[in-house]
């Protein structure tokens, strides 16, 4: 078959259309695509260096706000100790007896129970509340006086519950009451030794009994002066 110089020029159009198909399909649509992921990821920088701009001309603001979370934070922990032990029940007790006109007769008080905050593993901090379980005997003021006594704590408690009997014979009341106490482990806090007075321990005498006095020596009598006999006088 004879090629004619028309069919080859046709030939080589036809070569020149299916490569131009072929660049526009592989070449310019890929090159068009990845101009649009590089403007994309223009936009996005842009916008995070908006972003970016805002916070650093806001730092200053910001730092002051962190400094003012963390007063704020230490504020709040410090009315929360990082343990509750016997002793401190004890001396609280006493201090109660010294401020009001209570008297407490048993004293008990629980193990620590967690309580969830839901930010145990953000901030390593976990909170605690400790029951305290006292009975006692006081006067209407003096019931009173407990309460406000609580109040004024710098530690956070609360009274959880309170039961008073009235005695009509002396009019004082009687009953229990428990004291919530909150601690927190993980702060930066130390544990705060109560301060115990010096006291006298034991008694002179367990049996109170008392001593008889000692008796006092008899002195012997003096023996009697003799008296010469008168002299007969003569008639």
């Amino acid at each position: 078959m004879k090629v004619t110089k028309r069919d080859i020029g046709l030939l080589v159009m036809l070569l020149g259309i299916i490569v131009g198909i072929v660049v526009y399909n592989f070449v310019y649509t890929s090159n068009m695509e990845e101009a649009d992921r590089i403007q994309a990821e223009v936009a996005t920088l842009k916008d995070t260096q908006k972003a970016l701009r805002e916070l650093e001309d806001n730092k200053p603001f910001y730092l002051a706000e962190i400094d003012r979370i963390h007063e704020e934070a230490a504020e709040v922990e410090s009315h929360y100790p990082v343990q509750i032990l016997p002793e401190n029940e004890i001396m609280y007790a006493v201090e109660l007896e010294e401020n009001a006109e209570v008297y407490y007769a048993n004293l008990s008080y629980g193990t620590p129970a967690l309580i969830s905050t839901g930010f145990e593993e953000s901030t390593g901090i976990e909170a605690y509340s400790v029951d305290m379980s006292m009975s006692y005997q006081s006067t209407y003021q003096g019931l009173k006086d407990v309460i406000l006594f609580n109040n004024a704590q710098n530690n956070r408690l609360v009274v959880d519950s309170v039961s008073a009997t009235f005695d009509s014979t002396t009019g004082n009341l009687s009953g229990s009451m428990v004291l919530k106490q909150y601690i927190i482990t993980g702060s930066d806090g130390v544990y705060q030794e109560p301060y115990v007075p010096a006291l006298p321990i034991g008694v002179e005498n367990i049996f109170g009994t008392f001593e008889l006095p000692l008796e006092a020596p008899v002195e012997e009598a003096a023996p009697a002066e003799e008296v010469a006999p008168a002299e007969e006088v003569a008639p």
